[in-house]
């Protein structure tokens, strides 16, 4: 790979070293699609073929893998996984199960928060265990956003379709469960930026009632920029956004503390100003501090 910096990470959560910028040359395009009946066949067959490794989240069963035995025509960059877990521009951690994704996650499903009939999206979803719950939960319809194609393909819809065959073990007729909930799904992949609404392009087409983010404030960029994400897709006055993070990211700014800042000096006189609130504080010893806080309009 060249252009890209690569950064490393001390501990399985924390970044080590601050980012530098790179062209967007090295983005990824961005893709926006939803599963097809031959798309979802042909996922089944390959995760029926194959063993699965999975792990317990809340009443989840999600399914891991690692990056770096994937082959170089499924995932360009495996190779380079061996000595990172984020390569600013390429691949921004969605492989990773991280752990404010299982924090949000039991969160949401402990508080019995209610997303009957709500559109809801997962920013930077990995596994998408957040966005998950929410869907098993009634939302309407569910986007799962990730940075990169590769994770959205070989881990975030497998992901989806083995809990929803799981779950439809419990239904009278356990392919329509599977086929409705996979309905109610949608996939994009890029850069938040490039996925903002476009200029001079009005309606609610792409407003959410919730949208889900976790351990996407690890530097003062990628806070920023979700800030702005969040900004433009969440619905007003309504909308609500629960975001999973750590209070701050050694070494590479970001955290609740940047995201607070954000908020605080956000827009000028007269526009729609946004409210922070902390609902959950996880101070366990084991980690840095984290925390769940949520975004709405004031």
């Amino acid at each position: 790979m060249s252009g890209g910096f690569v950064f490393d990470f001390g501990t399985d959560d924390q970044p080590a070293q601050a980012e530098e910028e790179v062209g967007d040359e090295s983005k990824p395009a961005c893709k926006q699609w939803k599963l097809s009946g031959s798309d979802l066949e042909r996922t089944l067959t390959e995760m029926h073929e194959e063993e699965q490794k999975t792990m317990p989240v809340g009443d989840l069963r999600v399914i891991t893998l690692q990056p770096t035995l994937l082959s170089k025509d499924q995932c360009p960059f495996s190779n380079e996984l061996k000595s990172s877990d984020i390569i600013q521009g390429v691949y921004e951690g969605g492989f990773k199960l991280w752990s404010c994704a299982e924090d949000l996650g039991k969160y949401l499903a402990d508080e019995n928060i209610n997303f009957s009939n709500k559109k809801v999206l997962e920013a930077g979803c990995g596994h998408g265990v957040p966005a998950m719950t929410a869907l098993f939960k009634g939302a309407s319809s569910v986007v799962f956003q990730d940075y990169n194609e590769e994770v959205l393909k070989l881990l975030t819809i497998p992901n989806i379709i083995a809990n929803a065959e799981s779950k439809a073990r419990r239904s009278v007729d356990a392919t329509a469960f599977v086929e409705d909930t996979v309905a109610k799904t949608q996939f994009w992949a890029g850069d938040w930026g490039d996925l903002l609404p476009k200029e001079g392009v009005s309606g609610d087409a792409n407003q959410y009632d919730v949208i889900l983010s976790t351990d996407t404030l690890y530097t003062v960029r990628t806070a920023r920029s979700l800030f702005r994400f969040i900004r433009s897709h969440l619905a007003f006055p309504d909308g609500i956004a629960y975001i999973g993070s750590k209070t701050m990211y050694f070494g590479c700014g970001g955290g609740v503390s940047e995201l607070e800042g954000l908020v605080a000096s956000d827009g000028d006189a007269g526009a729609k100003k946004m409210c922070l609130k902390l609902v959950k504080n996880l101070a366990d010893g084991l980690d840095n501090d984290r925390q769940i806080v949520s975004l709405t309009w004031a």
